[in-house]
């Protein structure tokens, strides 16, 4: 059962208890000091630094700051703690990781608005907490217990966002890693006029074996893509897949069903973002540059007519070390760093009902409008897909 994403209320549950954490931190660490005039702007300055630092991240994995930074301000404020007193350091550096997990969760709102008013509900509740802390410490003014006040609430933050926040978190990693390997960036108007809310699917063409992240870490929401059973077997992935809701897909040249259909349909109807590679198979040849599409897709909009169908282009990754090109993948060819790779974003668009009614003809339309998405990364465009080379699909092409 795939359920609808509920990053926006494990991002708002974590307002409340930052915002203890700051306030404890500063009446523990600066308050109670006798610099406090000098210590108040460097506390509060420090804390505005992490909250627009946080906002050059991207809009969905900014969420993976919340449990990093929470962690290490739970780790400076048990040094202070230990030490008998915070050093100067820890005055600046608790603030500023509550500052990033904070700014993470606010530069994620500010992109994705659902429940708005749980999220000013969570934000109000936080500064009362804050407050009240304040108020506490001006009638029992003891250090040291709200400074373990202060390491309680980040690690309580830190806990749950852990819990909750992990494929956000992952994502973030993974995507500084792969930077190593790839240089991806993203074009065209489907970027700016991406559906932010409800359910979308995403179609793309098919070049390397990592397309899908790639393409899934330069859209502005979480993804729920399909992966094929030969890499989602592997030791280790099935867990991870199984926590991120990656769709299965059975490897096998020859299916009587397909409950992959039946999975993307779910995800859709729980208002999620689904990436699909419609071609089913990963490029082979240069002279084919985009395969006929699997009737998957029409099967997917035949049972959610109206949904919002974002193309995408991927222009770089045939011609890496993980692409067919020269030989399998990893082989035959030479390992470069910093691949530069652009994916091009169509405007959404909904099919029409009378071109939906066609299997053939929807199937046709969708690969002329990823075609079409394919001069946005400045690379010539493709004939009309009527006169592409012809591959070497069965006649009706049943895979997805």
């Amino acid at each position: 059962m795939i359920r609808p994403d509920h990053s926006p209320l494990a991002a708002d549950a974590q307002l409340p208890p930052l915002a203890v954490a700051a306030a404890a931190g500063f009446c523990a660490a600066v308050w109670a000091d006798e610099r406090v005039l000098e210590g108040t702007p460097l506390y509060f300055g420090a804390g505005l630094v992490g909250l627009f630092v946080a906002r050059r991240v991207h809009r969905y994995r900014c969420l993976g700051l919340v449990p990093l930074f929470a962690t290490v301000a739970t780790l400076v404020g048990l040094t202070g703690q230990l030490l008998g007193r915070w050093p100067g350091w820890a005055a600046v550096v608790f603030p500023l990781s509550i500052g990033l997990a904070a700014g993470g969760i606010l530069r994620f709102r500010d992109t994705i608005r659902t429940d708005s008013r749980r999220f000013a509900a969570g934000g109000a509740v936080a500064m009362l907490l804050a407050v009240g802390v304040a108020v506490t410490f001006t009638r029992h003014a003891d250090p040291g217990a709200f400074g373990w006040l202060a390491v309680a609430a980040a690690a309580g933050s830190a806990a749950a966002a852990w819990l909750t926040l992990f494929r956000p978190t992952f994502e973030y990693g993974f995507c500084l890693a792969a930077r190593l390997v790839y240089k991806p960036r993203a074009v065209g108007p489907g970027l700016a006029k991406f559906p932010m809310t409800g359910p979308a699917l995403v179609i793309a063409n098919h070049g390397d074996w990592f397309d899908p992240p790639l393409v899934g870490g330069l859209l502005p929401r979480q993804v729920t893509a399909l992966m094929t059973s030969a890499f989602f077997d592997k030791p280790g992935m099935r867990w991870l897949m199984t926590v991120f809701g990656t769709i299965r897909v059975l490897d096998a040249p020859v299916r009587r069903a397909a409950p992959e259909i039946d999975a993307a349909v779910q995800a859709l109807d729980a208002g999620r973002v689904v990436l699909l590679l419609p071609e089913g198979y990963l490029r082979r040849k240069e002279e084919v540059p985009l395969r006929r599409f699997g009737q998957g897709v029409w099967k997917i909009l035949a049972a959610r007519p109206g949904t919002p169908v974002v193309p995408v282009w991927v222009e770089g990754t045939w011609g890496s070390f993980f692409s067919f090109q020269g030989g399998p993948p990893t082989t035959g060819k030479r390992f470069r760093l910093r691949h530069p790779v652009t994916v091009g974003v169509g405007e959404p668009l909904v099919v029409p009902a009378e071109v939906l009614a066609n299997r053939m003809g929807t199937r046709l339309y969708l690969m002329q409008k990823v075609a079409d998405a394919r001069p946005l990364t400045g690379a010539a465009p493709l004939p009309p897909v009527d006169q592409l080379p012809p591959d070497d699909r069965a006649a009706d092409g049943d895979d997805v």
